[in-house]
């Protein structure tokens, strides 16, 4: 399709710089995701860079991909490549491929062509490893809790022990009191039943009666306690 430039002359690069045009609108708009393969388009590079013009992997982190103008992506080669732990072998494209993730690579996202394929979750998995060797990063170690030690003192133990002891000796004593001033009041009430019901003429032998019946009612509880 042959688009006119701004004179009205036919020109091809008019309809390509469009389309460029229209790509980098639709990169703003969409989401950018962790492990998103997307085509990057040609840029400079030197030495012993990764040409771009080639297909990369998205390895930047979410937040960081939704509002930085810049990711980092880790390119893909079909070219044969040593067998390095930083190289994971990638199928998700359709076509078999050697990720480089000891080359990452920070690009804008205006170069970002058409979005290809999504790595699979092994693959996502096997990409982290190989960029942790890269960077030379280790999985954070657990904490180890370690229990103190606490030795027990002979003689505090003995102490201990002895109060207990007491405490249980003071408890017996304890509920024997409480059981014998129970019975000395059950004694005590069941004589003044009796006296009560007795038929005792001499008011003054009941008084005397009565008042002996109380000295013994104080006397067991004093000796219960």
């Amino acid at each position: 399709m042959m688009k006119r430039n701004s004179e009205g002359y036919a020109d091809p690069t008019v309809y390509q710089a469009m389309l460029n045009i229209d790509q980098k609108e639709r990169n703003k708009k969409m989401a950018i995701l962790k492990g998103d393969i997307y085509y990057i388009e040609k840029y400079p590079t030197t030495g012993s860079e990764q040409q771009a013009a080639r297909p990369a992997i998205v390895v930047s982190n979410n937040k960081c991909n939704e509002v930085s103008p810049v990711i980092e992506v880790v390119y893909l080669t079909s070219a044969p490549k040593h067998d390095l732990p930083t190289h994971v072998t990638i199928r998700s494209t359709g076509r078999t491929s050697i990720a480089l993730c000891e080359q990452i690579t920070s690009v804008s996202i205006d170069r970002l062509g058409n979005y290809i394929a999504t790595v699979a979750d092994d693959e996502m998995m096997n990409l982290e490893v190989a960029l942790m060797v890269s960077l030379a990063l280790s999985a954070p170690k657990a904490k180890t809790i370690t229990k103190e030690v606490i030795k027990e003192d002979p003689a505090a133990a003995k102490e201990l022990a002895d109060l207990k002891d007491e405490l249980a000796c003071l408890k017996a004593e304890l509920k024997a009191a409480l059981n014998a001033k129970k019975s000395a009041e059950a004694f005590a009430d069941e004589l003044r039943d009796q006296c009560e019901k007795a038929s005792i003429v001499d008011s003054g032998y009941k008084q005397k009666y009565l008042l002996l019946l109380e000295m013994y009612k104080e006397a067991l509880v004093q000796n219960a306690v």
